[in-house]
């Protein structure tokens, strides 16, 4: 009696519909499966043996710990209310996927709780751009607490412009209810100083020319012009002298003796 025959009707047709070589390297595939799954069950401390089957078709992989802790929700990320420690890119992950506002506000309370080196692993993970798309949905409950967030994260200015809030600033200057934040933000960032120093820039810019042009003249032609501003100090004087002599009744001539007399 053959393998074949030994088998059940259904295994038995299986058998005959392919070769000795791919029945072969299914077989395998099989016992690697196996192993697999014991060593899966020795970490996890699962007691017991294997569910025994016939030959069938390989299994689906089994999902990644991070699709895993997807599945469970936010939750799988957290520790006492704060993000857990290096599961701010898995974070990132999930906030990035469709979520209802309320999802999306129980992500941002748990980054305003988390502590400041989290909060710059989540700026360096450009964070902040994930802020900016949730703000332009144009939610005024989910916008106020994004905008609340990123006055609190530690962002230079070049990064905010980069993330491009200035602009979204200017789009939500209009909505009265979220002017305070507004405001705050422009404050905190410092973005109303911007036009007085261009003003200020532009006031000083005569004078800046004019030292760069004294800068580049050669010192013979520096004493040249020195000697000018003195000469016309002095001929200046000059004149101020005559006119207060013209004009006064005071003689010169009695200063001296008459050589007549």
């Amino acid at each position: 009696k053959t393998f074949a025959q030994s088998l059940p009707m259904e295994s038995q047709a299986l058998v005959l519909q392919h070769s000795e070589e791919e029945l072969f390297q299914h077989f395998l595939q099989l016992r690697r499966e196996g192993r697999e799954l014991r060593r899966a069950a020795g970490r996890h401390g699962v007691s017991g043996a294997l569910t025994q089957g016939a030959v069938g078709a390989p299994r689906a992989p089994s999902p990644s710990a991070d699709d895993d802790q997807e599945a469970k929700g936010l939750e799988a990320f957290l520790e006492d209310g704060q993000v857990r420690g290096g599961q701010m890119p898995a974070l990132l992950r999930y906030a990035s996927a469709p979520l209802s506002s309320a999802e999306k506000l129980r992500v941002l309370q748990a980054l305003q709780q988390s502590q400041p080196q989290k909060l710059e692993r989540f700026v360096a993970l450009n964070g902040p751009k994930l802020l900016e798309q949730w703000i332009s949905l144009e939610v005024p409950v989910l916008s106020k607490a994004c905008l609340q967030l990123l006055r609190k994260l530690q962002m230079k200015k070049q990064m905010i412009e980069d993330f491009q809030l200035p602009q979204r600033l200017k789009q939500l200057e209009g909505d009265s209810e979220l002017a305070p934040e507004v405001n705050a933000c422009r404050e905190c960032w410092k973005l109303d100083d911007e036009e007085p120093e261009a003003s200020q820039a532009a006031d000083e810019a005569p004078e800046e020319v004019v030292e760069v042009k004294k800068r580049k003249l050669s010192s013979e032609e520096l004493a040249e012009e020195k000697r000018k501003r003195e000469e016309q100090r002095l001929l200046h004087e000059i004149r101020s002298l005559g006119d207060l002599l013209e004009n006064s009744d005071f003689c010169v001539d009695s200063l001296f003796p008459d050589p007549f007399q």
